[in-house]
């Protein structure tokens, strides 16, 4: 008897973490066709792990997480208090830094191709899908993840001008920008969302890691175009001009924001992206854990004040602080 439940709580849990993978998919997609072609096996092998006959091995499953960024979580009964993550350790050079991007993108893709696709974000500092709009920033961003975070060789003795970072880069940063724009969000931020980077730009400025001052001018001159971008995303309430675009959401919170952090809504599954070393990424798909903090996010938005579409006199004072804060850096830079 206690077998023959087993067996049974084996085989839902593999049909849950199968569920996971189709749900990922383009809707076209075959999962048989899928787990045929990743796991080299036989159509009717893939049927049969679909049926719960074939029960998966630990090396299929493991393969399978990594390539659709399923939490291992999945195979094993979710309870209170455990949690497992995915996660996608960085090396300091060019091909993980494509790497980090080029998994951001392909999320994203799948999450637009789900039309009851959402994403929350509590904004410590300001969102990467923003920070790679713009390529004087991202190029920026890109360099000071790699030198001062990643640590990268290379970087550690060069100093900061155009085409430092590399253009396949820069056009997956606007890839990404372009894959944001289509998903329906709703982003956390509050009155120090913009100072990490700005005291980034600070140090850099300060520490003689510009090429020149021109070159700092032109990051500083981007960050304020990205800043009046998202000013008027948040007038509009929506992504762009494009009425197919996503709905934008910003709430300003006066409790200070201590994390990064996203809740990915779809229609048949929630994942959550918690900031790690920086600007990378814990991933897990544990439904608790998502539950608890689509709980934490509706009670932090509902003590912050919605600014988009609406409250526009808050929503020009918020403004307005970020235009002077860039304002009163870059006097200090001009002065010197």
């Amino acid at each position: 008897m206690r077998e023959k439940e087993e067996l049974s709580q084996n085989k839902s849990i593999q049909a849950d973490f199968l569920s996971q993978i189709k749900s990922v998919l383009p809707a076209s997609a075959s999962l048989a066709q899928e787990l045929s072609e990743q796991l080299d096996i036989s159509m009717d092998s893939a049927y049969r792990r679909i049926r719960g006959e074939t029960p998966l091995t630990l090396n299929e499953a493991y393969k399978l997480a990594e390539s659709y960024h399923i939490s291992l979580g999945g195979l094993s009964e979710e309870v209170m208090g455990i949690v497992q993550f995915g996660y996608s350790p960085l090396s300091p050079d060019f091909k993980s830094m494509e790497d980090y991007l080029r998994r951001l993108l392909e999320n994203l893709r799948k999450i637009s191709k789900d039309e009851n696709a959402r994403i929350l974000y509590c904004s410590q500092d300001i969102p990467v899908f923003h920070n790679v709009s713009l390529d004087r920033v991202a190029e920026f961003k890109i360099f000071y993840w790699m030198r001062s975070i990643m640590s990268n060789e290379e970087m550690l003795h060069q100093k900061f001008s155009e085409n430092t970072i590399p253009e396949n880069l820069q056009a997956m940063g606007r890839e990404i920008y372009e894959e944001y724009q289509k998903i329906d969000s709703a982003e956390l931020w509050s009155r120090s969302t913009i100072n990490s980077t700005l005291r980034q730009i600070q140090y850099y400025w300060e520490s003689g890691i510009f090429e020149s001052q021109e070159e700092a001018l032109e990051v500083l001159n981007d960050m304020r175009r990205l800043i009046e971008g998202i000013e008027k995303t948040a007038a509009r309430g929506r992504k762009s001009d494009d009425e197919d675009s996503g709905k934008y959401e910003m709430y300003i919170s006066e409790i200070e924001l201590t994390t990064n952090c996203a809740l990915v809504e779809l229609q048949d599954i929630s994942a959550v992206f918690l900031g790690h070393h920086t600007f990378n990424m814990l991933e897990t798909t544990h439904s608790i854990y998502s539950d608890q903090t689509r709980t934490w996010f509706k009670n932090m938005m509902g003590k912050a004040t919605l600014i988009s579409s609406v409250g526009e006199k808050y929503r020009y004072q918020f403004f307005q602080d970020a235009y002077k804060k860039i304002d009163q850096l870059k006097h200090i830079m001009e002065q010197e």
